[in-house]
């Protein structure tokens, strides 16, 4: 839903850039909805947002230009944050200085799973959050891959709702943009 929601900024030319769990809210019937601005009073939360956003926006967050690349990282932290119910980093925002963590992502650092998840969810996240932005995933490849890859519905997952649910963001990606 998530992936299918920001194919839909992307296709409006909307690049997102600061895409976070915060900004992230969803129907009843767990379609997402993706808001530019949510307001939290908490300063620690809005210090934590900023390790979901790529190496290249904190490398260059005024002169920039916003790419769908960095919104594909960003995905891949919700994602991790999802499947480990951790904010990326957890751990070492607890050893490091902000200045200092920033950095090492800049030079390539990505969290560690330290809790198991499936592999095919780790290696989508690996995928996403690639050190170079040209070998990042496309949503279209996200939606694709999680549509075809059967892997994804582990013993958690419901495996008609899930295959419903898809059928679902087809139907919304076929009627917005035609067949993909």
């Amino acid at each position: 839903g998530i992936a299918c929601a920001s194919l839909y900024l992307r296709k409006k030319l909307i690049f997102y850039g600061y895409l976070t769990p915060n900004k992230i809210l969803e129907t009843r019937l767990y379609h997402p909805k993706i808001f530019p601005y949510v307001l939290n009073k908490n300063d620690n939360q809005n210090n934590k947002q900023k390790f979901y956003f790529s190496p290249e926006i904190l490398a260059n967050k005024d002169q920039y230009k916003i790419s769908a690349s960095d919104d594909v990282y960003s995905f891949a932290m919700i994602v991790y944050f999802i499947m480990t119910g951790e904010d990326p980093f957890a751990n070492e925002m607890k050893q490091k200085s902000n200045e200092e963590l920033i950095n090492e992502i800049k030079q390539g650092k990505r969290p560690n799973f330290e809790k198991p998840i499936p592999y095919v969810y780790q290696r989508l996240i690996e995928k996403c959050w690639e050190s170079n932005p040209q070998k990042r995933l496309s949503f279209y490849k996200i939606i694709d891959i999680l549509k075809n890859d059967q892997r994804f519905i582990t013993d958690t997952i419901d495996a008609l709702e899930y295959k419903q649910y898809i059928e679902l963001i087809f139907i919304f990606i076929s009627l917005r943009f035609g067949v993909m």
